[in-house]
């Protein structure tokens, strides 16, 4: 009797354990959460920016610098956004040692109400990406 209440009390600790320890839910960053990592192969100016309040139907243009602190020339393989309102544009060619190149984000503000978008930046060599942040708030149009 003692080896089957001691062998269901495992048991129950066993699942309990288990439970929280298979909990792998990833939340997604934010502009909250998100620092920018110091790499050895690039810095930059600025991790985020605010654009304050936004007339609606405005769009803005915001550039990031980045500057290679490498010795080998560093391309920016990728830059991702979180959704269709936020566009990134940068140079495909490398960066050569020493040099600094923009990264330009364009908001769409379109729509009303505060806004806070992750910009994922793919750098070569860097299994993780670098993470930019654009924020602000949209105005409603007056009239």
């Amino acid at each position: 009797m003692k080896n089957l209440l001691l062998a269901t009390l495992f048991l129950f600790m066993g699942i309990g354990f288990n439970a929280t320890a298979q909990d792998t839910t990833k939340d997604a960053p934010n502009a909250e959460t998100v620092a920018l990592k110091e790499t050895p192969a690039a810095s930059w100016d600025a991790d985020r920016h605010n654009f304050g309040e936004i007339p609606q139907g405005t769009p803005v243009t915001h550039s990031f610098t980045i500057k290679n602190l490498q010795a080998d020339p560093l391309l920016i393989d990728n830059v991702r956004t979180t959704c269709g309102c936020t566009a990134p544009s940068w140079t495909k060619d490398p960066i050569l040692p020493g040099e600094e190149t923009t990264i330009e984000i364009s908001f769409n503000a379109a729509k009303e109400g505060k806004f806070n978008k992750v910009v994922k930046v793919y750098l070569s060599g860097q299994k993780e990406p670098e993470f930019l942040i654009i924020q602000g708030e949209v105005l409603p149009k007056k009239g």
